[in-house]
């Protein structure tokens, strides 16, 4: 082999290395660029995901204090309900207990008007 072969080996086995270390650097470079995407992606997600988040508690707060009013009233109107219906009872007891008291004092009238009536014993007998 001549001087000449050997410098020519020698210069495609350079050439051959400086193209491999290029497309290495390519390949690099482009698995950087890959990476720094994938984390504009991730970021971009996670910002998407944390705007969501913050939305889905904003309104669940809104029905958390919605449901305290809804329960207060519920409350109240239990309240009241229970209120109107104690009234109802003593009222209908009141009621009952005239009622009973007419009835008794028209029995009474009755006896007596039945008592007082000569009539009514000779038709009856």
């Amino acid at each position: 082999m001549s001087e000449t072969d050997t410098t020519d080996k020698k210069q495609e086995e350079n050439s051959n290395m400086v193209q491999s270390m290029k497309l290495k650097n390519e390949i690099d470079e482009l698995k950087r660029k890959q990476l720094q995407i994938m984390e504009l992606k991730f970021r971009s997600q996670t910002e998407h995901h944390q705007e969501e988040i913050s939305i889905h508690k904003h309104k669940m707060q809104q029905l958390l204090a919605q449901k305290k009013i809804l329960d207060h009233d519920i409350l109240m109107r239990t309240a009241q309900l229970d209120a109107v219906k104690h009234e109802l009872q003593t009222r209908d007891q009141h009621n009952l207990q005239n009622l009973d008291h007419l009835l008794s004092s028209a029995r009474v009238k009755l006896l007596e008007a039945q008592l007082n009536d000569a009539e009514y014993y000779q038709t009856s007998a």
